[in-house]
């Protein structure tokens, strides 16, 4: 998946008693577009929102950044379609 273009420059994670239990891997390619690489989390914690919990968090940190793009790659998400990303 990674290549020449794609680097990982930002990983958010959520943090559980020492361990990782959901993460959002992005690549920043300028300043001000990113795409967003990989996601994952713990299904056990579902029913808390660990994964749209940091996926707004995540997007929050970017803004503040200065990032105006964020490229969220394909798939007819729930996450996607709550935040009104254009798909």
């Amino acid at each position: 998946m990674l290549s020449d273009f794609f680097h990982i420059t930002d990983v958010f994670t959520i943090e559980i008693d020492n361990r990782i239990e959901a993460f959002f891997i992005y690549s920043i390619i300028d300043k001000e577009d990113t795409y967003l690489l990989n996601v994952t989390y713990n299904y056990d914690f579902a029913k808390y929102g660990l994964g749209v919990m940091l996926y707004y968090h995540s997007i929050e940190n970017l803004i503040k950044r200065g990032i105006k793009k964020v490229y969220l790659g394909g798939g007819h998400y729930d996450y996607k379609k709550n935040s009104k990303a254009k798909i």
